[in-house]
């Protein structure tokens, strides 16, 4: 699976999500480190409204 495809899937969770995912959560799924989660999230974020904590995303939408 390549970025853009994991990020796509990243924004499918988040939509279905209701609340918080846990980016160590994403990493395990995805097989790739927490890093790889998080420049995928800061990528992702200059687009879709996505709120991150020190551990946690979630898309602002759903709130």
């Amino acid at each position: 699976m390549d970025a853009m495809e994991r990020r796509c899937q990243i924004i499918e969770i988040l939509c279905d999500a209701k609340m918080c995912v846990k980016m160590r959560d994403l990493a395990s799924r995805f097989n790739v480190s927490v890093r790889t989660i998080r420049t995928d999230v800061d990528v992702l974020s200059t687009t879709y409204p996505i709120e991150t904590t020190r551990d946690d995303i979630t898309e602002e939408s759903a709130l």
